[in-house]
């Protein structure tokens, strides 16, 4: 059992993730550490926080929605290739070492952490471009990869979505970063769906 000292860490830790993810995405980074720390089993810390983003993505997905900032164009193609990966994460994580998985997201925290502050802003696009048909595959191919990911290991799976948005389906940060939420919503209801089946929710 937690001491409350730990129940708070998690709360804030959950506040400070969730509000950076609703706006950049990649919260994980921030909450799963707590989690680990805590001493729950990293099964669990991922699908506990897989349940805790479906509704930090229906917020940000009802704000963007409603000012019409997402393209639906991009992201009508992109839901199926995020929510396959989403499935196909779901059922992986019963089957993958808890330490591995504790192993895995210190290590792309750690790379995530010095690709944002090195690298980060001078990947961004301010114009919008037409992607090739071969980024529009690439895309989707790298799409699933994301939503296996995010089940899996999950730290920074936002900001490596908003990237393959930016630089191979054309779309300028703003229009990334408020697509994301369009793509991603139905495969975090599915997913945390699943690890509340499995019972990865704590």
């Amino acid at each position: 059992n937690m001491s409350l000292a730990q129940y708070f860490l998690v709360f804030l830790a959950a506040l400070v993730g969730g509000s950076y993810g609703t706006v950049f995405g990649g919260g994980s980074f921030m909450t799963l550490p707590v989690l680990f720390i805590s001493g729950i089993d990293p099964r669990i810390a991922v699908g506990t926080n897989r349940f805790g983003t479906v509704g930090m993505t229906l917020s940000s997905f009802s704000v963007y929605h409603k000012n019409k900032h997402i393209h639906w164009a991009t992201a009508k193609i992109l839901i199926p290739f995020y929510l396959a990966g989403t499935i196909i994460g779901a059922f992986l994580l019963g089957k993958i070492d808890g330490e591995w998985i504790k192993r895995m997201v210190s290590w792309m925290i750690l790379v995530l952490a010095f690709f944002d502050l090195f690298f980060y802003k001078k990947t961004l696009i301010h114009e919008n471009a037409k992607p090739s048909f071969v980024k529009q595959v690439s895309g989707s191919v790298v799409m699933m990869f994301i939503g296996t990911y995010s089940m899996i290991i999950s730290a920074s799976a936002g900001t490596m979505l908003v990237l393959t948005l930016i630089h191979l389906f054309g779309l300028n940060a703003k229009n990334a970063i408020s697509t994301r939420p369009g793509i991603t919503l139905m495969g975090n209801i599915v997913g945390a769906a699943l690890v509340i089946y499995q019972g990865f929710v704590d």
